[in-house]
């Protein structure tokens, strides 16, 4: 596809939607999931991974909400003892 820009700005106008609603399935919180969707995002492209298409991006991404959310509850549960 071309840069890592590109996938970006691909990934986020094809996807935005789709991981705002997993964000919001993961926490229960409108504004949860987005900042987890951002903060995702960040995380990923900070690396400067390569992805060749949106798609695979997009999935990436999705793994590390996932792996955000599980660790951010993890932290909590801590704190709470």
């Amino acid at each position: 596809m071309g840069s890592a820009d590109e996938v970006l700005v691909a990934m986020v106008e094809v996807a935005a939607d789709r991981l705002g609603a997993y964000g919001y399935v993961l926490t229960g919180s409108q504004s949860e999931a987005e900042e987890l969707v951002q903060d995702a995002i960040v995380r990923v492209f900070a690396r400067r991974t390569r992805f060749e298409v949106p798609a695979q991006a997009e999935q990436y991404v999705r793994r590390t909400m996932r792996t955000m959310h599980i660790d951010r509850m993890r932290r909590e549960a801590l704190w709470r003892r």
